[in-house]
């Protein structure tokens, strides 16, 4: 097992980091009862794609078959060394929904980004909770979810789910993140 901190790409992670600071991450284990019934769909999907043989592949599916999700997700090309750590996350498509959210954020890289609009300036909570999520990902090798009852200070009447799902273009490696994201400002 690799050694990463889910927070900067260095030691092992403890328990406690889990649950860091607003937000829960749990790893996707066979009982899907803990997810919302979009994400227990598509971790299904995505595992009907593959037999649990092999890490799904962006090639496994077309768009087409889950364009009602489509807004609502972020695909991550991960920049991750040969001892594990996350060098850097750029973002190969960020739906329209989130972008009409948080701005626009296709084609950047999330750590090198130092613009006054950069993500770890304009929402750090969100940077941490993908650097986070994506660091437990390549640690376990399966899907992770996440609730946070605040996306930000700024939005605190906003909650959060995440669902992120390992990808790998040769079946192995994990180098892309499929993340759904749901956003719900109900009290």
């Amino acid at each position: 097992m690799p050694k990463v901190n889910l927070l900067d790409g260095s030691g092992v992670p403890r328990r406690s980091e889990l649950n860091l600071n607003g937000f829960e991450m749990s790893v996707v284990a066979d009982d899907h009862s803990s997810l919302t019934v979009n994400q227990k769909f598509l971790v299904e999907f995505f595992e009907s794609k593959t037999d649990g043989k092999r890490l799904a592949n962006r090639n496994d599916f077309e768009p087409e078959e889950i364009i009602k999700y489509l807004p609502y997700v972020t695909i991550f090309d991960l920049d991750v060394n040969d001892r594990g750590e996350i060098n850097d996350i750029k973002v190969r498509l960020f739906g329209t929904a989130l972008s009409d959210f948080y701005g626009e954020w296709t084609g950047r890289y999330l750590k090198a980004d130092d613009r006054k609009d950069s993500l770890k300036l304009t929402h750090p909570k969100t940077y941490k909770r993908i650097f986070a999520m994506t660091a437990l990902l390549l640690i376990k090798r399966k899907a992770v979810s996440l609730f946070s009852d605040q996306v930000s200070a700024e939005r605190s009447y906003w909650k959060i789910r995440n669902l992120a799902i390992p990808f790998s273009r040769n079946g192995t490696d994990i180098d892309m993140l499929f993340m759904y994201t749901e956003l719900n400002n109900e009290p």
